[in-house]
This record gives structure tokens, C-alpha cells and sequence, in this order.
């Protein structure tokens, strides 16, 4: 496929022409070009002056005849208005709507529609991570400490609750409680594997911190 001329040599050639007066056979031979090459191109430069300089384009390509760019400009318009619509359906509804009108295959709109409209994507919405302050990734990283203060004892081992709370059952080797008596609940649960790592109940005033190390006093 043949390659535009670059504009410096399109230059020189002219200029050659001008000041060494040399034929059009003597710079084709001089710059490697076609004797027809040299010919037009100085004729043009004589015609059109400095814009001759310039490769032009309006040449390349299929040329598009005025009804059928306005053919391509409907089918445009209506798949705008209605984009669940296909090619296809649309060039039937123009053939029946306008048969005078000159179409050309389904494959060439695709084409032109693919190009000069295309789709937008919208992305999928992205979840954003949790913060790295509660990203507990490994076991005992994190604590969790739940109490129930204030459980009313039944005579039997039955505990009545408060409207917010729930009845647990009281671990073996626990303080000695009276019937009728309130009790402190107070559970440690790892976060990341939801082990239960300790529980213990002692009556209300005493300093859970005292009761984990073994000491029952009251607290001061």
C-alpha cells in the first residue's frame, strides 16, 4: 500500500524544481519518487501554493454517499431512543417505515454503532474493607468480656432475670450462693475462634479483678 510522502521531502522537491529548474524525470530519479509523483506534486504547488506541502486524506477510504450516511444517522437515532433494540429489528422497522431509503448490511451499522456509540460500563459496586482496628486475624488478638450483674437466684439452681439478660448456669467449684440472692456473671471469649476461655460468678461487691486471682475480698 502506497505511503505518503513526507512533508520536508515534498519541500525539497518543489525547491529543486524552482531553483535548479530541474525536469520532472531529473527529480524523480534525484529523490526516488514516481515521475508522476514529481509531476503532481509541482503542478500542485504551482496551483495551490504552501497547502500542496501538506498530505491530504480527503482521498483515502470508501466514499459514503449522502443517503446513506442519512440511513446510518436513523438507525442511530432510534437505537439511542431504544437501546434494548437490535440492529436487526431496527433496519426491518426502517425498510417498512421508509422503503425508498437505501440500507446497508446489519454487520456495518454493528460495526458504526460499536465505534461511535459505545456502551458505558458501570462497575460493580465495591464493598469497603473493615477498618484493621477490628480485623482480628489470629486467636487471642482479641478479647471480649461480657457480664450480667444483678441475676436473681430461685432455691434450686434456677435464676431469675432482669428483662435484659438470661439465665446461665453456675460452673462447678463457684462461690456458694443463698437462695433468693443476687449474682454476677462474667464470661471471656476469644474473638476469633469464639472460645470460651473463663467464667465465674460472685455475689455484687466484689472486685471481679481480685476474684480472678484467687482472692474473694471485697472490693475497696
Amino acid at each position: 500500500m502506497g505511503q505518503p510522502i513526507a512533508p520536508s521531502l515534498r519541500l525539497e522537491i518543489v525547491k529543486s524544481r524552482q531553483d535548479e529548474k530541474l525536469s520532472y524525470r531529473d527529480l524523480a530519479a534525484r529523490f526516488k519518487v514516481n515521475y508522476h509523483t514529481a509531476r503532481n506534486l509541482c503542478l500542485s504547488y504551482e496551483r495551490r501554493g504552501e497547502a500542496a506541502i501538506v498530505p491530504g486524506y480527503s482521498n483515502c477510504g470508501r466514499r459514503v454517499k449522502p443517503e446513506a450516511e442519512k440511513a446510518y444517522r436513523l438507525v442511530r437515532l432510534i437505537s439511542h431512543f431504544h437501546p434494548g433494540w437490535g440492529v436487526p429489528y431496527i433496519t426491518t422497522k426502517i425498510a417498512a417505515n421508509y422503503p425508498g431509503l437505501a440500507l446497508q448490511s446489519e454487520r456495518h451499522y454493528q460495526r458504526r454503532l460499536k465505534k461511535d456509540c459505545p456502551k458505558i460500563e458501570i462497575p460493580p459496586p465495591t464493598i469497603p474493607r473493615e477498618s484493621l482496628i477490628n480485623d482480628v486475624r489470629q486467636a487471642h488478638d482479641e478479647w471480649q468480656i461480657d457480664a450480667k450483674e444483678q441475676v436473681k437466684l430461685e432455691p434450686g439452681g434456677q435464676a431469675e432475670l432482669e428483662p435484659s439478660g438470661q439465665a446461665e448456669p453456675e460452673p462447678s467449684g463457684q462461690a456458694e450462693l443463698e437462695p433468693r440472692e443476687e449474682a454476677c456473671y462474667l464470661n471471656i471469649t476469644d474473638t476469633k475462634s469464639h472460645a470460651l476461655l473463663k467464667a465465674k460468678t460472685f455475689p455484687p461487691g466484689v472486685d471481679p479483678a481480685s476474684f480472678f486471682a484467687g482472692d474473694r475480698g471485697l472490693a475497696a
